[in-house]
């Protein structure tokens, strides 16, 4: 019998995410549009088929850090280490906790800089946002590109596919839609910049 509900509560969770993932899909388009509004609303119908998905509870603790609602950001942070304690997001949705409202002004002060064309210096501003959590899935291919305008930026290229990786299955025009605006994505890769041809092909 006990083998048997072992299945059956795998199959659940199967078919939860299967439930999910088009909805999360939704959640990523809003999010790449920087919707928040219907993005929040989006992930928390994922919540409703999948109630462990990490990237729901990541985004949700994420939005609701930034705007200042820290203990909502921390139930979402509980829920998250308790579903998958070692999920990447975790360390992401414990800096956003730690910063709350100040995020914005910080990510503003970054952007800022890059569209003024002091990429290193707006490169420095991200990572000191960041830390070695490194950015939210919302903000990594943005944080890659800037990096990628910098000598030497390509190397972190590898954790920028994996984190944004769903926001660029979630909507084919995700990847660029920052791009199109971004005055790193205007401007050739940096001399030296160890960015692979795939990379390069992410940031055209």
């Amino acid at each position: 019998m006990r083998p048997l509900i072992c299945i059956l509560l795998v199959a659940s969770a199967a078919l939860a995410q299967d439930a999910a993932a088009p909805l999360a899909r939704n959640a990523w388009y809003w999010q790449a549009r920087a919707r928040s509004d219907k993005a929040e609303e989006a992930w928390k119908n994922v919540l409703k088929v999948a109630p462990e998905n990490a990237e729901a509870l990541a985004a949700l603790g994420g939005f609701a850090a930034r705007s200042g609602r820290l203990d909502e950001a921390r139930s979402y942070l509980a829920r998250l280490v308790k579903a998958n304690p070692k999920h990447p997001e975790v360390a992401v949705l414990q800096r956003e906790v730690t910063l709350g409202p100040r995020f914005g002004p910080m990510l503003i002060a970054a952007r800022k800089l890059v569209h003024e064309g002091k990429h290193a210096q707006g490169a420095a501003k991200y990572a000191e946002l960041f830390g070695e959590a490194g950015p939210p899935g919302d903000l990594a291919l943005e944080y890659y590109q800037t990096l990628a305008g910098v000598s030497g930026g390509g190397s972190g290229r590898g954790k920028a596919s994996r984190r944004s990786s769903s926001a660029r299955k979630a909507s084919p025009a995700s990847s660029s839609s920052w791009g199109r605006s971004s005055p790193i994505a205007s401007r050739p890769a940096a001399k030296g910049s160890r960015c692979s041809p795939r990379w390069r092909a992410i940031l055209r």
